[in-house]
């Protein structure tokens, strides 16, 4: 069996995941190989389409005409596959004039196509309000949906069309390490919380507390030696699954949210609400307000040991998430089977 998995190029969490989902199949003894082609989607439509880009018309013949040959190559080597796998995010995954893959559909329609995101759209209904208002695409634009995880805004059980496979992070090397210094590292400022990520600035300043502000582009690696450095982790916004929160816990970096609504896919329980709170492990470290976050700091700091505590949240975080560490290759191995036997 020989698999396609499509993705951006660069540094993104689609990346991720597709090398992620690459390393898995390799367990499974399946060729799978990593295509940056999603350009080549782009560039699909028919010239004088409405696309999302709002590219200039003569810009888009530009790119059509110099990437002529690239892009027939790219879609003969699709043929290839016994499967392809979208690895992107959603909406734009979804998005009906931002990748053409209904193209692809044409060109070979016996191919099954499967779409790999941190959640599965069925379980992020306001995603599919606002993708059904706008007239893109849903669920079934694909024959298969992976998920890392089975939580997102509400929760509900994989069933023939979808599979919880988790997320394997081991073959980044990540694990826990010995935190030279108590280190906070203060996430990417987002959208409509800046005071509240100024204000837990201002905090580690009144608490003479070190940390690291991330604040522009960074390559993997870079980044995930700076995850390494850190003692706890303070999310800025909330989160469908945060690839960071897996990758900090996996050094043993703890992750503080003012609640627990925030780290969605991480809530335990059944009756999961969109924006509801749930239970979170003791590697998260849940305040209220600032107070809450000083007193929880507070704590930490006094109590902290460079050596064991990493450890403890490591195993924390597997002992309750081990499918966000290392897959679940039994549910990607019986997805495979359900997809080819469709």
């Amino acid at each position: 069996m020989k698999v396609a998995i499509v993705t951006r190029n660069g540094n993104n969490s689609p990346k991720v995941l597709a090398l992620s989902l690459q390393f898995m199949f390799s367990k499974l003894n399946v060729t799978a190989d990593i295509l940056e082609i999603f350009d080549t989607f782009a560039r699909a439509f028919p010239l004088l389409s409405e696309t999302r880009n709002k590219a200039k018309l003569h810009f888009k013949l530009y790119e059509k005409v110099s990437n002529l040959l690239r892009d027939y190559r790219n879609f003969s080597k699709l043929g290839e596959y016994n499967l392809i796998v979208f690895c992107e995010c959603t909406p734009n995954g979804f998005w009906r004039n931002y990748y053409n893959i209904e193209h692809l559909k044409k060109l070979y329609p016996e191919m099954p196509l499967a779409f790999y995101e941190v959640y599965y759209l069925g379980n992020a209904p306001t995603q599919i309000v606002k993708l059904t208002q706008n007239n893109d695409h849903s669920i079934e634009r694909y024959d298969w949906h992976f998920a890392v995880s089975d939580v997102t805004e509400i929760k509900s059980n994989p069933d023939n069309s979808w599979s919880k496979i988790g997320l394997d992070i081991t073959y980044t090397g990540l694990s826990p390490v010995i935190k030279n210094e108590f280190i906070v590292i203060v996430d990417f400022e987002q959208s409509g919380y800046k005071k509240l990520r100024q204000a837990q600035l201002d905090l580690l300043h009144k608490l003479n507390i070190k940390y690291i502000s991330l604040e522009s582009r960074y390559e993997i690696q870079e980044i995930r030696e700076i995850y390494k450095q850190g003692v706890i982790l303070l999310l800025q916004s909330p989160e469908a699954f945060g690839l960071p929160i897996a990758e900090c816990l996996a050094t043993g970096c703890m992750v503080a949210t003012p609640t627990s609504a925030w780290p969605m896919a991480w809530r335990k329980g059944e009756n999961l609400q969109p924006g509801g709170e749930g239970e979170l492990p003791d590697c998260f470290i849940v305040y209220k307000d600032i107070h809450g976050l000083e007193n929880q700091l507070f704590r930490l700091k006094n109590n902290y040991d460079p050596v064991e505590t990493p450890k403890n949240v490591f195993n924390t975080f597997y002992n309750h998430y081990p499918y966000f560490y290392e897959g679940d290759l039994d549910a990607l191995s019986k997805s495979l089977k359900a997809i080819l036997n469709n």
